[in-house]
């Protein structure tokens, strides 16, 4: 485990470097990725001598940008941020630094808007919606058409995470890039890291049942069309759960019905076998990337991130706890010696999905 002076940070105030006002300050720096939501990142300073809460008290609504890694080696962007919530508190004196990724903060992307989408493909509404916003969309869209979508005084960024939740998508806003990807091409990627079960600071996995299903069905009567379309799917269904799932939701089409019930399946079993995980800090702990846990029982496999805390302080240096759910469905029993223990895969940074 790394100490606080093995440990690289470089933090950035409205551009300006602060790195070195930071570090003599510095109790903690905790950094929090998410696949779906807005990334966070505290800071919180010493401040005997108040200058934190005078002098240099922060702007909100300022930007930070910030670095974290091993001095010497890979770095972790954790992207641009604005200030969100500055607090006070003691004794002694400190002050905690809380911010949220800018892509969830600026103006624009908040505001409330109506809009009507008719006869577009769902890349189409994605992309319409991203050039308002001036991103660029990341990822691959299905042209599914969709007859008709109303935006009722919702946020964009609001009616995208629906979009995506329906479709089964990952939706996430990093800097100026807006993330819209299918979840089996996030979960369908080669691990980039492995780790024994010794690597391991500390672990909770679950296999779990409840909230499970081993199929999903729709049936919906159309009043324009004067017809009722109805779809049910096992694919993505679990053979050792026993209840249906039944969506009730309105769809244009046996095509709508097919993809969102397929999704709502997939994202009701994901969570079957997951848990959380304590490592030591490292680049390739982000969301979306895949992981491989070894000498785990049954419980051993691929695992995804879906949101990894990283922590840095003066006492524990850089730790992750990271939040987690098996890929692929294999429940393959390992013999647990060391002689089968398989060998490590080098661990690498990687671009955030």
């Amino acid at each position: 485990m790394e100490t606080i002076d093995q440990i690289y940070i470089k933090v950035l105030y409205n551009g300006k470097n602060i790195t070195a006002d930071v570090s003599k300050s510095l109790m903690s720096l905790g950094y929090t990725d998410h696949m779906s939501e807005a990334d966070t990142l505290d800071i919180t300073l010493e401040d005997s001598q108040g200058k934190w809460q005078s002098e240099w008290y922060p702007e909100k609504g300022a930007t930070i940008t910030a670095q974290i890694g091993i001095l010497g080696a890979e770095v972790l962007d954790c992207g641009i941020f604005e200030i969100d919530e500055i607090e006070l508190y003691g004794s002694p004196d400190a002050v905690n630094i809380r911010c949220i990724a800018a892509g969830f903060k600026q103006g624009q992307k908040r505001t409330l808007k109506s809009h009507v989408h008719e006869k577009k493909t769902l890349s189409q509404i994605v992309h319409t919606i991203a050039a308002d916003l001036g991103l660029k969309v990341i990822g691959s869209i299905s042209n599914i058409t969709v007859e008709r979508l109303v935006q009722q005084k919702k946020g964009n960024l609001t009616t995208l995470k629906k979009l995506a939740s329906r479709y089964g998508y990952t939706f996430n806003v990093r800097d100026q890039n807006l993330i819209f990807i299918k979840n089996e091409e996030l979960e369908g990627k080669q691990a980039v890291a492995y780790f024994d079960k010794t690597d391991l600071i500390s672990f909770s996995l679950t296999d779990r049942t409840f909230g499970t299903y081993s199929s999903a069905s729709i049936r919906f009567h159309n009043p324009e069309a004067g017809s009722i379309i109805e779809y049910k799917t096992s694919e993505g269904g679990l053979p050792n759960a026993d209840d249906i799932l039944h969506l009730e939701q309105s769809v244009d089409s046996i095509e709508q019905a097919q993809q969102m019930t397929k999704s709502a399946l997939r994202e009701a079993n994901k969570m079957q076998q997951s848990g959380n995980i304590s490592l030591p800090g490292s680049v390739v702990l982000i969301s979306g990337n895949i992981i491989s846990l070894h000498r785990l029982g049954r419980l051993s496999g691929d695992y995804l991130i879906k949101s990894a805390s990283h922590t840095l302080s003066s006492t524990s240096g850089w730790l992750v706890d990271a939040e987690i759910y098996k890929v692929g469905g294999k429940e393959e029993l390992e013999k647990q010696t060391e002689r089968n223990t398989p060998k490590k895969i080098k661990k690498t940074a990687a671009s955030k999905f």
